[in-house]
Protein backbone atom coordinates (compact mmCIF):
# COMPACT_ATOMS: atom_id res chain seq x y z
CA UNK A 1 0.00 0.00 0.00
CA UNK A 2 0.93 3.22 -0.65
CA UNK A 3 0.02 6.37 1.04
CA UNK A 4 0.85 10.69 1.17
CA UNK A 5 2.59 11.26 4.71
CA UNK A 6 4.23 14.91 3.32
CA UNK A 7 1.42 17.62 3.92
CA UNK A 8 -0.21 15.74 6.43
CA UNK A 9 -0.05 14.81 10.38
CA UNK A 10 2.10 17.65 11.08
CA UNK A 11 4.69 17.25 8.32
CA UNK A 12 5.47 19.81 5.85
CA UNK A 13 4.37 19.57 2.45
CA UNK A 14 7.76 20.11 0.96
CA UNK A 15 11.43 20.42 2.51
CA UNK A 16 11.26 17.05 4.18
CA UNK A 17 14.04 14.94 4.05
CA UNK A 18 12.44 11.62 6.36
CA UNK A 19 10.02 10.73 8.61
CA UNK A 20 10.30 9.16 12.24
CA UNK A 21 7.94 6.36 11.87
CA UNK A 22 5.86 4.15 14.57
CA UNK A 23 4.57 1.16 12.79
CA UNK A 24 2.36 -1.82 14.06
CA UNK A 25 1.98 -4.93 12.42
CA UNK A 26 -1.83 -5.87 14.30
CA UNK A 27 -2.96 -9.77 14.31
CA UNK A 28 -0.51 -10.83 11.36
CA UNK A 29 -2.02 -14.19 9.86
CA UNK A 30 1.34 -16.07 8.99
CA UNK A 31 5.36 -14.61 9.20
CA UNK A 32 6.54 -12.35 7.73
CA UNK A 33 7.80 -8.84 7.33
CA UNK A 34 6.95 -5.21 5.85
CA UNK A 35 9.61 -3.44 3.51
CA UNK A 36 9.31 0.54 4.10
CA UNK A 37 10.51 2.70 1.61
CA UNK A 38 9.67 6.22 -0.60
CA UNK A 39 6.95 5.31 -3.06
CA UNK A 40 9.56 5.83 -5.84
CA UNK A 41 12.35 4.12 -4.56
CA UNK A 42 11.55 0.23 -3.41
CA UNK A 43 14.05 -2.05 -1.78
CA UNK A 44 14.30 -5.28 -0.75
CA UNK A 45 15.52 -4.34 3.35
CA UNK A 46 12.76 -5.23 5.70
CA UNK A 47 11.74 -2.86 8.44
CA UNK A 48 9.67 -5.25 11.22
CA UNK A 49 9.85 -8.53 11.51
CA UNK A 50 6.17 -10.13 12.34
CA UNK A 51 5.16 -13.83 13.57
CA UNK A 52 1.62 -15.54 13.48
CA UNK A 53 -0.71 -14.73 16.05
CA UNK A 54 1.73 -11.49 17.22
CA UNK A 55 1.51 -8.00 16.65
CA UNK A 56 4.59 -5.88 16.36
CA UNK A 57 5.63 -2.47 16.82
CA UNK A 58 9.01 -1.11 15.63
CA UNK A 59 10.32 2.26 14.53
CA UNK A 60 11.97 3.69 11.37
CA UNK A 61 13.50 6.35 10.02
CA UNK A 62 12.08 6.84 6.29
CA UNK A 63 13.33 8.66 3.64
CA UNK A 64 10.95 11.32 1.81
CA UNK A 65 11.65 12.11 -1.93
CA UNK A 66 9.63 14.41 -3.97
CA UNK A 67 6.57 12.37 -3.86
CA UNK A 68 6.11 13.02 -0.11
CA UNK A 69 4.58 9.69 -0.49
CA UNK A 70 5.51 6.30 1.63
CA UNK A 71 4.66 2.34 0.10
CA UNK A 72 4.70 -0.57 3.07
CA UNK A 73 5.05 -3.92 1.28
CA UNK A 74 3.36 -7.21 3.18
CA UNK A 75 5.82 -9.76 2.47
CA UNK A 76 4.24 -12.58 3.99
CA UNK A 77 1.69 -15.34 3.08
CA UNK A 78 -1.22 -13.74 4.73
CA UNK A 79 -3.33 -11.06 5.70
CA UNK A 80 -2.01 -7.90 8.62
CA UNK A 81 -3.27 -4.93 9.50
CA UNK A 82 -0.87 -1.86 9.58
CA UNK A 83 -0.45 0.97 11.99
CA UNK A 84 1.69 4.04 11.18
CA UNK A 85 2.32 6.56 13.26
CA UNK A 86 4.59 9.97 12.44
CA UNK A 87 6.50 10.88 15.57
CA UNK A 88 8.73 13.42 13.76
CA UNK A 89 10.14 14.65 10.72
CA UNK A 90 13.55 15.99 9.25
CA UNK A 91 13.92 18.61 7.87
CA UNK A 92 16.43 18.95 4.25
CA UNK A 93 17.73 21.93 5.24
CA UNK A 94 21.11 22.15 6.35
CA UNK A 95 23.12 24.40 9.56
CA UNK A 96 21.23 25.82 11.83
CA UNK A 97 17.69 26.84 12.20
CA UNK A 98 16.83 24.11 10.28
CA UNK A 99 14.83 22.75 13.33
CA UNK A 100 16.13 20.39 16.77
CA UNK A 101 19.10 19.21 16.79
CA UNK A 102 19.85 15.73 18.03
CA UNK A 103 22.68 15.46 20.64
CA UNK A 104 23.62 11.86 21.21
CA UNK A 105 24.33 10.38 24.92
CA UNK A 106 26.01 7.19 25.75
CA UNK A 107 23.34 4.80 26.25
CA UNK A 108 21.86 4.91 29.72
CA UNK A 109 19.28 3.84 31.87
CA UNK A 110 16.40 6.64 32.70
CA UNK A 111 13.93 4.29 34.09
CA UNK A 112 13.68 0.96 35.09
CA UNK A 113 11.61 -1.19 37.33
CA UNK A 114 13.32 -4.44 37.87
CA UNK A 115 14.71 -4.51 41.24
CA UNK A 116 18.37 -5.65 40.18
CA UNK A 117 18.43 -2.57 38.06
CA UNK A 118 15.99 -0.20 39.82
CA UNK A 119 16.53 2.96 38.10
CA UNK A 120 14.96 6.26 37.86
CA UNK A 121 13.10 8.83 39.67
CA UNK A 122 10.76 7.95 41.26
CA UNK A 123 12.38 4.31 42.16
CA UNK A 124 10.27 1.83 41.56
CA UNK A 125 11.27 -1.75 41.97
CA UNK A 126 7.47 -3.36 40.99
CA UNK A 127 6.07 -4.36 37.58
CA UNK A 128 3.94 -1.53 35.98
CA UNK A 129 0.40 -3.13 36.85
CA UNK A 130 -2.31 -4.31 34.59
CA UNK A 131 -4.20 -1.92 32.91
CA UNK A 132 -1.88 0.45 34.81
CA UNK A 133 0.44 3.36 34.01
CA UNK A 134 4.05 4.85 35.53
CA UNK A 135 5.29 8.18 35.36
CA UNK A 136 8.84 9.35 35.56
CA UNK A 137 11.19 12.23 35.37
CA UNK A 138 13.84 12.28 32.15
CA UNK A 139 14.63 15.92 31.70
CA UNK A 140 17.29 17.35 33.98
CA UNK A 141 18.61 13.44 34.65
CA UNK A 142 21.46 11.68 33.38
CA UNK A 143 22.50 14.57 31.41
CA UNK A 144 19.62 15.15 29.83
CA UNK A 145 19.24 19.18 29.99
CA UNK A 146 16.51 20.01 32.60
CA UNK A 147 14.67 22.70 29.73
CA UNK A 148 14.87 22.83 26.21
CA UNK A 149 14.25 19.64 25.29
CA UNK A 150 11.45 18.73 22.69
CA UNK A 151 11.75 14.96 22.19
CA UNK A 152 14.46 12.04 24.07
CA UNK A 153 15.29 8.58 21.47
CA UNK A 154 14.83 5.98 24.18
CA UNK A 155 14.93 2.53 24.03
CA UNK A 156 12.13 0.57 26.14
CA UNK A 157 12.09 -3.20 27.42
CA UNK A 158 8.86 -5.33 28.37
CA UNK A 159 9.50 -8.45 30.52
CA UNK A 160 8.45 -10.70 32.77
CA UNK A 161 4.81 -10.45 31.33
CA UNK A 162 2.37 -13.79 31.58
CA UNK A 163 -0.33 -12.65 28.97
CA UNK A 164 0.03 -10.55 26.24
CA UNK A 165 -0.36 -6.56 26.08
CA UNK A 166 0.75 -3.38 24.71
CA UNK A 167 2.78 -0.54 25.96
CA UNK A 168 2.40 3.27 24.90
CA UNK A 169 4.87 6.15 25.79
CA UNK A 170 3.49 10.00 25.87
CA UNK A 171 4.57 12.65 27.83
CA UNK A 172 2.54 13.36 30.76
CA UNK A 173 0.57 15.89 31.25
CA UNK A 174 -1.15 14.37 27.46
CA UNK A 175 -3.81 11.66 26.89
CA UNK A 176 -2.47 8.43 26.42
CA UNK A 177 -2.06 8.18 22.23
CA UNK A 178 -3.28 4.42 22.36
CA UNK A 179 -0.44 3.56 20.02
CA UNK A 180 1.43 0.89 20.87
CA UNK A 181 5.28 1.93 21.45
CA UNK A 182 5.95 -2.19 22.41
CA UNK A 183 4.13 -5.44 21.74
CA UNK A 184 4.60 -8.12 24.41
CA UNK A 185 3.91 -11.43 24.79
CA UNK A 186 4.49 -13.95 27.82
CA UNK A 187 7.60 -16.09 27.94
CA UNK A 188 9.94 -13.24 26.04
CA UNK A 189 11.44 -9.98 26.57
CA UNK A 190 10.23 -7.87 24.05
CA UNK A 191 11.87 -4.27 22.94
CA UNK A 192 11.28 -1.26 20.52
CA UNK A 193 12.60 2.40 20.00
CA UNK A 194 10.98 5.59 19.90
CA UNK A 195 11.07 9.18 19.85
CA UNK A 196 9.24 10.30 22.72
CA UNK A 197 8.05 14.61 22.68
CA UNK A 198 8.71 16.28 25.91
CA UNK A 199 6.64 19.04 27.32
CA UNK A 200 7.38 21.35 30.26
CA UNK A 201 6.67 18.57 33.02
CA UNK A 202 9.69 16.86 31.45
CA UNK A 203 8.13 13.66 32.45
CA UNK A 204 7.33 10.84 30.42
CA UNK A 205 4.10 8.18 31.07
CA UNK A 206 4.32 4.51 30.31
CA UNK A 207 0.82 2.86 29.92
CA UNK A 208 0.28 -0.84 30.23
CA UNK A 209 -2.73 -2.38 27.75
CA UNK A 210 -2.76 -5.46 29.04
CA UNK A 211 -3.89 -8.09 31.68
CA UNK A 212 -0.52 -8.97 33.05
CA UNK A 213 1.83 -6.33 35.20
CA UNK A 214 4.66 -6.19 33.34
CA UNK A 215 8.62 -4.95 34.34
CA UNK A 216 10.13 -2.01 32.27
CA UNK A 217 13.21 -1.23 31.13
CA UNK A 218 14.01 2.36 29.63
CA UNK A 219 17.35 3.44 28.13
CA UNK A 220 18.42 6.39 26.48
CA UNK A 221 20.08 7.20 23.28
CA UNK A 222 19.97 10.99 23.16
CA UNK A 223 17.91 13.76 23.19
CA UNK A 224 16.35 16.92 20.81
CA UNK A 225 16.47 20.54 21.45
CA UNK A 226 15.35 23.40 20.11
CA UNK A 227 18.09 25.72 21.98
CA UNK A 228 21.14 26.86 19.82
CA UNK A 229 24.50 25.62 21.06
CA UNK A 230 27.70 23.36 20.50
CA UNK A 231 27.19 19.84 20.18
CA UNK A 232 23.85 19.54 17.83
CA UNK A 233 23.34 17.84 14.91
CA UNK A 234 20.89 17.92 11.78
CA UNK A 235 19.94 14.40 10.26
CA UNK A 236 21.47 13.27 6.52
CA UNK A 237 18.95 11.23 5.50
CA UNK A 238 20.57 8.41 3.10
CA UNK A 239 19.27 5.37 0.57
CA UNK A 240 19.06 2.26 2.77
CA UNK A 241 22.37 0.77 2.97
CA UNK A 242 23.32 -2.19 3.93
CA UNK A 243 26.52 -2.35 6.36
CA UNK A 244 26.30 -6.19 7.24
CA UNK A 245 24.61 -9.38 5.91
CA UNK A 246 26.21 -12.38 7.80
CA UNK A 247 24.20 -14.72 5.46
CA UNK A 248 26.05 -13.47 2.61
CA UNK A 249 29.79 -12.07 4.31
CA UNK A 250 28.86 -8.67 3.46
CA UNK A 251 30.85 -6.50 6.49
CA UNK A 252 32.47 -10.00 8.41
CA UNK A 253 36.00 -10.38 9.12
CA UNK A 254 37.50 -12.18 5.90
CA UNK A 255 33.66 -12.38 4.44
CA UNK A 256 32.48 -14.95 7.10
CA UNK A 257 29.06 -16.22 6.49
CA UNK A 258 29.15 -17.87 10.12
CA UNK A 259 26.45 -16.44 12.49
CA UNK A 260 27.42 -14.69 15.23
CA UNK A 261 28.61 -17.06 17.43
CA UNK A 262 26.87 -17.19 21.86
CA UNK A 263 28.86 -13.99 23.88
CA UNK A 264 30.84 -12.78 19.99
CA UNK A 265 31.38 -9.48 19.00
CA UNK A 266 30.60 -8.45 15.56
CA UNK A 267 32.66 -5.15 14.51
CA UNK A 268 32.15 -3.38 11.25
CA UNK A 269 32.58 0.08 9.55
CA UNK A 270 29.59 1.88 10.15
CA UNK A 271 30.28 5.81 8.53
CA UNK A 272 32.28 5.67 5.14
CA UNK A 273 28.89 5.38 3.54
CA UNK A 274 27.89 8.90 5.00
CA UNK A 275 30.45 9.99 2.68
CA UNK A 276 32.13 12.46 5.42
CA UNK A 277 35.16 11.93 7.99
CA UNK A 278 34.63 9.16 10.53
CA UNK A 279 35.14 11.45 13.53
CA UNK A 280 32.51 14.00 12.21
CA UNK A 281 29.65 11.00 12.22
CA UNK A 282 28.67 11.24 15.64
CA UNK A 283 25.58 8.79 15.30
CA UNK A 284 24.28 6.16 13.04
CA UNK A 285 20.60 5.60 12.48
CA UNK A 286 20.50 1.83 12.03
CA UNK A 287 18.00 -1.15 11.46
CA UNK A 288 19.29 -4.55 13.04
CA UNK A 289 17.50 -7.62 12.36
CA UNK A 290 18.84 -10.39 14.31
CA UNK A 291 17.56 -13.61 11.77
CA UNK A 292 17.37 -17.02 12.86
CA UNK A 293 18.34 -17.36 16.33
CA UNK A 294 18.99 -20.78 18.15
CA UNK A 295 18.14 -19.22 21.43
CA UNK A 296 16.65 -16.53 23.01
CA UNK A 297 18.87 -13.47 23.86
CA UNK A 298 19.52 -9.85 22.70
CA UNK A 299 22.37 -7.52 21.26
CA UNK A 300 23.87 -4.64 22.52
CA UNK A 301 25.35 -1.91 20.14
CA UNK A 302 28.30 0.38 21.37
CA UNK A 303 31.02 2.18 20.43
CA UNK A 304 34.02 -0.10 18.87
CA UNK A 305 37.25 1.52 21.18
CA UNK A 306 33.97 1.91 24.11
CA UNK A 307 33.34 -1.53 26.64
CA UNK A 308 29.72 -3.00 26.43
CA UNK A 309 27.17 -1.29 28.19
CA UNK A 310 25.32 -4.42 28.27
CA UNK A 311 22.09 -2.59 27.65
CA UNK A 312 20.44 -4.16 25.22
CA UNK A 313 19.10 -2.47 21.62
CA UNK A 314 17.18 -5.68 20.20
CA UNK A 315 16.29 -8.53 21.81
CA UNK A 316 15.09 -11.69 19.91
CA UNK A 317 13.15 -14.96 20.83
CA UNK A 318 14.12 -18.67 19.69
CA UNK A 319 12.97 -20.85 17.31
CA UNK A 320 14.39 -19.25 14.31
CA UNK A 321 12.11 -15.94 14.85
CA UNK A 322 13.87 -12.89 13.39
CA UNK A 323 13.21 -9.37 15.31
CA UNK A 324 14.21 -6.41 13.63
CA UNK A 325 15.03 -3.31 15.39
CA UNK A 326 16.54 0.40 15.61
CA UNK A 327 19.09 2.42 16.76
CA UNK A 328 20.60 5.13 17.16
CA UNK A 329 24.35 4.18 17.63
CA UNK A 330 27.46 6.32 17.88
CA UNK A 331 30.44 5.07 16.69
CA UNK A 332 33.94 4.84 17.32
CA UNK A 333 36.25 7.74 16.38
CA UNK A 334 37.20 6.02 13.70
CA UNK A 335 33.94 4.96 12.79
CA UNK A 336 33.16 0.98 14.07
CA UNK A 337 30.63 -0.47 16.17
CA UNK A 338 30.11 -3.49 17.85
CA UNK A 339 27.38 -5.94 18.10
CA UNK A 340 27.33 -8.18 20.88
CA UNK A 341 25.79 -11.09 20.89
CA UNK A 342 23.92 -11.69 24.89
CA UNK A 343 22.66 -15.39 24.07
CA UNK A 344 23.49 -19.20 24.54
CA UNK A 345 22.96 -19.77 21.00
CA UNK A 346 23.78 -17.93 17.84
CA UNK A 347 21.94 -15.41 15.18
CA UNK A 348 22.64 -14.22 11.58
CA UNK A 349 22.69 -10.01 11.29
CA UNK A 350 21.73 -7.88 8.93
CA UNK A 351 22.75 -4.18 9.60
CA UNK A 352 21.21 -1.13 7.43
CA UNK A 353 21.75 2.53 7.86
CA UNK A 354 19.20 4.97 7.43
CA UNK A 355 20.94 8.18 7.87
CA UNK A 356 23.80 9.64 9.64
CA UNK A 357 23.88 12.83 12.43
CA UNK A 358 27.17 14.77 11.58
CA UNK A 359 28.86 17.22 13.08
CA UNK A 360 29.86 20.00 10.35
CA UNK A 361 32.76 21.81 11.26
CA UNK A 362 32.30 25.49 11.99
CA UNK A 363 32.51 27.85 8.88
CA UNK A 364 34.11 30.66 11.22
CA UNK A 365 36.86 29.40 14.17
CA UNK A 366 37.23 32.00 16.76
CA UNK A 367 41.19 33.16 16.67
CA UNK A 368 43.01 32.05 19.49
CA UNK A 369 46.03 34.47 21.17
CA UNK A 370 49.16 32.61 20.15
CA UNK A 371 52.99 32.70 22.00
CA UNK A 372 56.00 33.12 19.42
CA UNK A 373 58.13 30.11 20.70
CA UNK A 374 60.99 30.95 18.42
CA UNK A 375 62.52 31.23 14.76
CA UNK A 376 65.20 30.13 11.83
CA UNK A 377 65.19 29.10 8.65
CA UNK A 378 65.51 25.27 7.36
CA UNK A 379 65.14 23.38 4.08
CA UNK A 380 61.41 22.34 2.96
CA UNK A 381 61.32 19.28 0.91
CA UNK A 382 58.74 19.66 -2.31
CA UNK A 383 55.05 19.12 -0.91
CA UNK A 384 53.75 15.62 -2.14
CA UNK A 385 53.49 14.82 -5.83
CA UNK A 386 55.17 17.21 -6.50
CA UNK A 387 59.42 17.36 -7.95
CA UNK A 388 62.41 19.78 -7.10
CA UNK A 389 65.36 20.62 -5.05
CA UNK A 390 64.44 21.62 -1.57
CA UNK A 391 63.82 25.55 -0.82
CA UNK A 392 65.43 27.58 2.19
CA UNK A 393 62.76 29.16 4.29
CA UNK A 394 62.82 30.95 7.21
CA UNK A 395 60.17 30.30 9.97
CA UNK A 396 58.21 31.53 13.02
CA UNK A 397 56.98 28.79 15.33
CA UNK A 398 54.13 29.24 17.33
CA UNK A 399 51.73 27.84 20.31
CA UNK A 400 48.38 28.90 20.72
CA UNK A 401 46.04 27.56 23.95
CA UNK A 402 44.86 26.74 25.78
CA UNK A 403 41.86 26.38 23.76
CA UNK A 404 38.53 25.19 25.94
CA UNK A 405 36.57 22.08 24.75
CA UNK A 406 33.37 22.06 26.67
CA UNK A 407 30.88 19.00 26.58
CA UNK A 408 27.29 19.32 25.44
CA UNK A 409 25.77 20.69 28.80
CA UNK A 410 29.23 23.20 29.19
CA UNK A 411 30.03 22.38 32.48
CA UNK A 412 33.53 21.36 32.41
CA UNK A 413 35.83 22.43 29.94
CA UNK A 414 39.00 20.48 28.53
CA UNK A 415 42.19 22.17 27.92
CA UNK A 416 44.51 21.78 24.71
CA UNK A 417 47.59 23.78 23.15
CA UNK A 418 48.77 23.37 19.79
CA UNK A 419 52.55 24.08 18.30
CA UNK A 420 53.10 25.31 14.39
CA UNK A 421 55.20 26.68 12.52
CA UNK A 422 54.61 29.17 9.63
CA UNK A 423 56.90 29.79 6.75
CA UNK A 424 57.37 33.15 4.75
CA UNK A 425 55.46 31.67 1.69
CA UNK A 426 52.89 31.36 4.28
CA UNK A 427 52.43 27.72 4.62
CA UNK A 428 51.99 25.74 7.68
CA UNK A 429 53.41 23.01 9.63
CA UNK A 430 51.61 21.35 12.47
CA UNK A 431 54.34 20.63 14.87
CA UNK A 432 53.02 18.64 18.24
CA UNK A 433 49.05 18.86 19.62
CA UNK A 434 49.19 18.77 23.92
CA UNK A 435 45.98 17.76 25.78
CA UNK A 436 45.22 17.90 29.32
CA UNK A 437 42.42 15.75 30.16
CA UNK A 438 42.08 14.38 33.60
CA UNK A 439 40.35 16.30 36.86
CA UNK A 440 40.24 14.99 40.01
CA UNK A 441 37.26 15.85 40.88
CA UNK A 442 35.08 15.12 38.14
CA UNK A 443 36.61 12.49 36.52
CA UNK A 444 38.15 12.57 33.25
CA UNK A 445 37.97 13.39 29.95
CA UNK A 446 39.59 10.70 27.78
CA UNK A 447 40.64 11.62 24.54
CA UNK A 448 39.49 10.48 21.27
CA UNK A 449 41.49 11.42 18.42
CA UNK A 450 43.23 14.79 17.11
CA UNK A 451 42.09 16.03 13.79
CA UNK A 452 44.46 18.16 11.43
CA UNK A 453 42.32 19.53 9.24
CA UNK A 454 43.13 21.25 5.22
CA UNK A 455 43.10 20.67 2.31
CA UNK A 456 39.35 22.10 1.92
CA UNK A 457 38.27 19.85 5.05
CA UNK A 458 40.17 16.75 4.15
CA UNK A 459 42.15 15.18 7.46
CA UNK A 460 45.95 15.69 6.83
CA UNK A 461 46.87 14.08 9.78
CA UNK A 462 44.69 11.61 12.38
CA UNK A 463 45.49 10.30 15.24
CA UNK A 464 42.77 7.77 16.66
CA UNK A 465 42.18 7.24 20.59
CA UNK A 466 45.48 5.90 22.23
CA UNK A 467 45.71 8.22 25.02
CA UNK A 468 44.13 8.67 28.11
CA UNK A 469 43.51 11.24 30.29
CA UNK A 470 46.77 13.44 28.83
CA UNK A 471 47.66 12.91 25.10
CA UNK A 472 50.67 14.20 23.39
CA UNK A 473 51.26 13.99 19.56
CA UNK A 474 54.55 14.91 17.94
CA UNK A 475 53.83 15.42 14.33
CA UNK A 476 57.86 14.11 13.44
CA UNK A 477 56.25 10.61 13.67
CA UNK A 478 54.60 11.03 10.66
CA UNK A 479 56.70 11.67 7.04
CA UNK A 480 54.72 13.19 3.82
CA UNK A 481 51.96 15.54 3.40
CA UNK A 482 53.04 18.09 5.85
CA UNK A 483 51.87 21.51 4.34
CA UNK A 484 49.14 23.24 3.90
CA UNK A 485 48.47 26.59 2.22
CA UNK A 486 47.45 29.34 3.88
CA UNK A 487 45.02 29.73 1.94
CA UNK A 488 43.20 26.79 2.82
CA UNK A 489 42.22 27.76 6.56
CA UNK A 490 44.01 24.97 8.16
CA UNK A 491 42.85 24.15 12.08
CA UNK A 492 43.25 21.69 14.60
CA UNK A 493 39.89 19.66 15.44
CA UNK A 494 39.87 17.81 18.98
CA UNK A 495 37.49 14.75 20.41
CA UNK A 496 37.27 13.85 23.70
CA UNK A 497 34.74 11.67 25.48
CA UNK A 498 34.18 13.01 29.31
CA UNK A 499 34.01 10.53 31.91
CA UNK A 500 32.50 11.20 34.89
CA UNK A 501 32.11 8.69 38.17
CA UNK A 502 28.62 7.38 38.35
CA UNK A 503 27.27 9.38 35.33
CA UNK A 504 27.06 8.72 31.75
CA UNK A 505 29.44 9.57 29.06
CA UNK A 506 29.20 12.97 27.15
CA UNK A 507 31.68 14.08 24.46
CA UNK A 508 32.89 17.60 23.69
CA UNK A 509 34.89 19.05 20.34
CA UNK A 510 37.03 21.63 19.92
CA UNK A 511 38.83 23.84 17.49
CA UNK A 512 41.77 26.07 16.85
CA UNK A 513 43.18 28.21 13.62
CA UNK A 514 46.56 27.80 13.04
CA UNK A 515 46.80 30.47 10.10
Amino acid sequence: MTFRVAGRGGVPASGVSAVALNLIAINPVAFGWFTVHPSDAPTTVSTLTFHAGESAAGEDFTRLTSTGEITVVNNSDGDVHISVAVDGYFSDTTGTGAGDEYYPLSTTYIYDTRPSLSAGSPARTTPVPANGSVTFQVAGRNNIPATDVTAVAVNMIATGQTARGWLSLHPSDEPDPLISSVDYVPGETDSSFEVVRLTGTGQITVDNHGTSPVHISVTARGFFSAATGDGGLPYRSVEYIKLVETLTGLGTENGSTQPLAAGATLAFDATTASGAPSDAVSAVALNINARRPTHQGWLSVYPADEDDPGISSVNFDEAGESTNGFDLAIPSSDGRIHITNHSSGTVHLQVTARGFYIHKDPEVIPDVPETLDGEGEELVPPEDGQVGAAARRTYKDYTRGPIYCYNTLHVQPAPFWVNFRRYNNGKTRLRWVKVNGYDEKLGTKETQYAAWRGDGGKSTYFWRRVNYHYAYWNIEDYIGRIYIHKSHKPYVKIGFKWKVIGQPDTNCVGYVNVY
